[in-house]
C-alpha cells in the first residue's frame, strides 16, 4: 500500500475472515489493501477513487478479451 495510508485494526468473525482473506489472494493482493478496498466501499460507495482505481487495475491471469477460434 501506499505511503499515505494508515493501517487500522479489524475485528472480524474467524469464518469471515478465512474467506476475505481468500478473496484477497484470488484477486491477488494484500489482505489489508482488500479489506480497505472493502471499508471504502461501504462507507463511500463504489465512485470513490481508490475503489475505482482498484475495480480498474490489470487483473492477474487476465490477458485481453478473447477471441473464437477459427475453424480449421
Amino acid at each position: 500500500m501506499n505511503n499515505d495510508r494508515r493501517i487500522m485494526e479489524l475485528s472480524l468473525p474467524v469464518p469471515e475472515a478465512a474467506e476475505l482473506t481468500t478473496k484477497a489472494a484470488e484477486e491477488g493482493v494484500p489482505t489489508s489493501e482488500y479489506l480497505g478496498v472493502l471499508a471504502l466501499t461501504g462507507a463511500y460507495g463504489v465512485s470513490h477513487p481508490v475503489v475505482v482505481a482498484f475495480r480498474n487495475r490489470p487483473k492477474v491471469g487476465i490477458n485481453g478479451p478473447q477471441t473464437p477460434k477459427g475453424t480449421a
